[in-house]
């Protein structure tokens, strides 16, 4: 059986130095495309978006909304769905 994890992101959106350091998010940017990221840092006064050992800039300018992970919601989710699936199956 594939296991897999689920994410859920909170449907408040936080400010950029909010998000600072806080794990995955969901970035909207203001032409409306999604940006999923592992963390964003500061360094100085630029914050960016850390994919490996790659550091690329994020322009508040460039930046609609920011949405955290809802760690409660994504654990239960990743618990839940497999077991409903599995019921559904067995049916």
């Amino acid at each position: 059986m594939l296991l897999q994890s689920c994410v859920v992101y909170q449907k408040t959106s936080v400010p950029l130095n909010e998000a600072k350091d806080k794990g995955k998010a969901r970035v909207v940017k203001t032409d409306n495309t999604l940006l999923y990221v592992k963390n964003i840092e500061k360094i100085d006064s630029l914050y960016y978006e850390v994919k490996g050992k790659k550091k690329i800039i994020l322009s508040s300018y460039e930046i609609k909304n920011i949405f955290l992970k809802d760690e409660k919601a994504s654990k239960v989710l990743t618990i839940t769905a497999p077991l409903i699936l599995i019921g559904f199956f067995a049916i």
